[in-house]
């Protein structure tokens, strides 16, 4: 029988690997619709660079709840770790640790130009519409904290988009400070487990042809194929898609699986074969002694 064509074969073994995967984001993306009877609340986090850190942002609420505040908050000991889980500090007393001189204080109002607020109509209700962007320049790398507040409120009611970028560089601008050198550890796993699931695709090319292409050959390359898939869904981390986390997690979780039941197989002597010749019932001591006697 002839052994089919190695295009063909790629084809049926070749796993989601190759299938193209999300575009990823241009950096920290959160989004989020938020309504709480608080007034203050926290938003998100992001480690800037000192001279390069990027905040653009879009937020969106009814006129009724006006006026809100975007606080910014760093890392220094009077800042943030000031008013995180102060129980004993209200919303007044967590402002009054901002800095008015470093512009840490985004009015969401039209009265403020620097934050693009406008007053748009929508099925009989107005909002206000901000969109605009902060540049963050520091000493050091810090982290920075995002809240919303409305002191003396009835609470917040928010639509917000943030997009948080370091610099330009492909290797640095999708992630926080901290995260600096996951993108290329994911790309350096993402080859090795690309290149070793199609050298697992040409010698299982090989044995199918000799009729050698056993099952826990086989689960090697579909463990080896989901692995490096899970590998390229940790690449869009930036986007902060649940749906994308969890297809990564499960894949890797999926791959693990299967390479762990091939080793219990094999250790089981699945596809193990044993040759067994003619006189195999003598003990050891009696092979290839003679019929003949003295």
């Amino acid at each position: 029988m002839e052994p089919p064509r190695a295009p063909a074969m790629l084809m049926l073994l070749l796993p989601p690997l190759l299938l193209p995967l999300p575009p990823c984001a241009w950096g920290k993306y959160v989004r989020g619709n938020l309504s709480s009877k608080e007034d203050w609340v926290f938003l998100t986090r992001f480690c800037f660079l000192s001279d390069y850190g990027r905040l653009d942002f879009r937020f969106r609420y009814p006129e009724a709840k006006c006026c809100e505040n975007i606080l910014l908050y760093f890392d220094d000991p009077s800042q943030w770790p000031a008013v995180y889980k102060a129980q004993d500090k209200d919303c007044l007393a967590k402002e009054a640790v901002i800095r008015p001189e470093n512009n840490q204080v985004i009015n969401l109002t039209t009265q403020y130009p620097w934050s693009g607020c406008q007053m748009v109509s929508e099925g009989g209700v107005r909002y206000l519409s901000c969109s605009s962007g902060r540049s963050f320049r520091s000493v050091r790398e810090r982290w920075w904290y995002i809240a919303l507040s409305k002191c003396g409120g009835d609470g917040l009611q928010l639509e917000y988009e943030m997009v948080l970028t370091n610099g330009k560089s492909f290797w640095t601008r999708h992630f926080s400070a901290d995260e600096f050198g996951i993108l290329e550890t994911d790309v350096t796993f993402l080859l090795i487990f690309t290149l070793i699931f199609l050298l697992s695709c040409y010698f299982g090319y090989l044995l199918k042809g000799r009729q050698l292409l056993h099952t826990t050959y086989k689960m090697f390359m579909a463990a080896a194929g989901v692995e490096g898939e899970s590998w390229g869904g940790w690449e869009t981390r930036p986007l902060l898609s649940l749906p994308l986390s969890l297809s990564a997690k499960l894949l890797f979780s999926v791959s693990f699986l299967i390479f762990l039941l091939m080793l219990i197989l094999l250790g089981k002597g699945f596809t193990v074969t044993r040759c067994l010749g003619m006189g195999t019932n003598r003990a050891p001591w009696q092979a290839g002694v003679g019929s003949g006697g003295i």
